[in-house]
């Protein structure tokens, strides 16, 4: 993806694959479970896991009960699939919309904390829904409403002594386009709900979920370090500036939190059937 400022790759997830599957991956793992376990799959089904990143979703599937025949992950990132090795899991480099597939071919599409990265999310759906069978579901999910501070949700806290210390270092730069273009739309349950609707999808099903983790100070300086608005400014601003404001930005989260930082988090799964 191009930017104005000539850093086009600050979106892509190839070069971290790695602090991905480290850091982001023990997260979203919990989310992933209840995806899976949203959709009901025929035995010998063949399933489509749309951003499939690393394999998580896919390997969940792969590694069921009663296993699909086979789970075709797709992903733009061909380091991110490196990572998706399983013996069920066949890694397609590609994009939604833009799917190289036959209609009505698949038994079951995922796609997890997928459809916020996409501008295109209503014609991404529609994509979908074309690729299942008669009767095939669909289930993906996407944050919820932000939740409010607690002692069991700091991230506003940290999140504020992180970008204090950003002015102070001049890394508070922002990406000339939104990181994850969809995703106050879809913090929305309506907006959501409508996007399935209006994709052809029926029974449609949007329910929330809440999950808890904490974190280390190195750990969520790690979980935010991978995002694509911390990617763009670590280019901006250049490696030695970036290193020095990390460092700071550790001593200034020890300050306040000492040791561990608990966050919050609600999302959305939704799930459709195609008639």
């Amino acid at each position: 993806m191009e930017c104005d400022d000539g850093l086009g790759d600050w979106r892509s997830y190839d070069g971290v694959a790695d602090v991905y599957e480290r850091a982001a991956v023990p997260q979203f793992t919990n989310l992933a479970r209840d995806l899976v376990a949203a959709v009901t799959l025929p035995a010998r089904s063949l399933v489509l896991d749309i951003g499939t990143g690393t394999g998580l979703v896919a390997k969940l599937l792969a590694e069921s009960i009663e296993p699909p025949r086979l789970v075709v992950g797709v992903d733009p990132s061909v380091g991110m699939l490196a990572r998706a090795i399983h013996e069920r899991i066949a890694r397609v480099a590609a994009r939604v919309p833009g799917l190289p597939s036959r209609t009505g071919v698949f038994d079951a599409v995922l796609a997890n904390l997928v459809l916020s990265h996409i501008v295109e999310y209503e014609a991404s759906l529609a994509e979908t829904c074309r690729v299942l069978r008669a009767g095939g579901q669909f289930a993906g999910s996407a944050w919820g409403p932000a939740v409010p501070a607690s002692p069991e949700h700091q991230a506003a806290q940290a999140d504020a002594v992180i970008e204090e210390v950003a002015a102070r270092h001049g890394v508070d730069v922002a990406p000339p386009t939104p990181a994850v273009p969809s995703e106050d739309r879809l913090r929305e349950r309506e907006n959501l709900e409508r996007a399935l609707l209006g994709a052809g999808f029926d029974r449609v099903a949007v329910v929330s979920h809440t999950y808890d983790w904490t974190y280390s100070i190195d750990q969520y300086l790690e979980r935010r370090a991978w995002g694509p608005a911390s990617r763009y400014r670590r280019q901006r601003v250049g490696e030695q500036a970036w290193q020095a404001f990390s460092e700071a930005a550790r001593d200034a989260l020890h300050d306040r939190f000492e040791t561990t930082i608990r966050t919050r988090g609600e999302a959305w799964i939704a799930v459709g059937s195609k008639p």
